[in-house]
């Protein structure tokens, strides 16, 4: 079974100076017309590092070279990023009129129909970020395959302290679980969730995760070899944007041939923390 570990580089965010040279000999101005028309709500806009500056795909092709972009800036080919825009009034629709932290549903920007969870970051009673578990999952899986990810991972919220909002995800399936889900004597499965979440400030994510390996040993039909792989890493959220975290959860499972029922060879996430807090302040 390939169990890989994923590594995160620190993202060095782009100076005002690189930025202005960049944009040389375009039409992008320093200047929006209103808050609504900016470079940091267009569909065209990649943001990098911190997420104040960031890279503009539609001038990038235009001009066939790297280019560097304030949020605040604009262009008269902006173009709204539909997971943007209006999203602010379409949280407070969807999560006030709920007073639990962890709302169990689909992710207030998607029409997906996927059954996650939503965890609420709230400051004085009122949210302002919703981190979303359950909208972006990768599969090998045939499609219309129902994955229980609310039975495979439990997601809970411990509040703020100090500054700090802590969310946990565990998982407690044991070996054979998916033999009943997917009804099948032998069969590989690859599943990976990506967190997903939309802040209305600037957050910076750090997260702690655990793995557990479990496999026969190599040159051995019946030793077994259980394990921990423990990954950490941080994300910049940038205000105002839907961004998936790098905080990765796995449910890797190969049940081989002509093996018992309930052996399994898996990677499987058994804890992942996520500790958030606000960029200012």
């Amino acid at each position: 079974m390939d169990f890989y570990k994923r590594g995160f580089g620190s993202v060095t965010t782009p100076t005002i100076a690189e930025a202005l040279k960049s944009i040389r000999g375009t039409k992008i101005e320093t200047i929006a017309p209103n808050n609504k028309q900016k470079c940091g709500t267009c569909k065209f806009y990649k943001p990098i590092g911190d997420g104040e500056y960031g890279g503009c795909v539609l001038w990038e092709k235009k001009a066939g070279r790297p280019m560097k972009v304030h949020t605040n800036w604009f262009c008269q080919g902006f173009k709204p990023n539909m997971r943007v825009a209006n999203f602010g009034n379409a949280m407070q629709k969807a999560m006030l009129s709920d007073s639990r932290n962890v709302v169990p549903g689909d992710a207030p920007w998607s029409k997906l129909g996927e059954y996650g969870n939503n965890v609420k970051l709230q400051h004085g009673g009122k949210p302002f970020a919703i981190v979303n578990f359950g909208n972006s999952v990768k599969t090998n899986l045939r499609q219309g395959t129902h994955i229980p990810i609310s039975d495979i991972f439990d997601v809970k919220s411990d509040g703020e302290k100090n500054g700090v909002w802590t969310i946990e995800v565990t998982s407690d399936v044991e070996e054979g679980y998916f033999d009943g889900m997917l009804k099948q004597a032998n069969y590989q499965m690859r599943f990976t969730m990506v967190p997903q979440i939309y802040s209305a400030r600037p957050l910076v994510v750090e997260w702690f995760a655990t793995d557990e390996a479990l496999y026969d040993k190599v040159g051995s039909g019946k030793e077994r070899v259980r394990r921990n792989v423990n990954r950490k890493g941080y994300d910049y959220v940038p205000a105002g944007q839907v961004v998936d975290l790098t905080g990765l959860l796995f449910a890797d499972v190969d049940r081989p041939a002509f093996a018992k029922e309930g052996t399994q060879n898996h990677r499987i996430t058994r804890q992942m923390k996520f500790k958030v807090r606000c960029r200012h302040g």
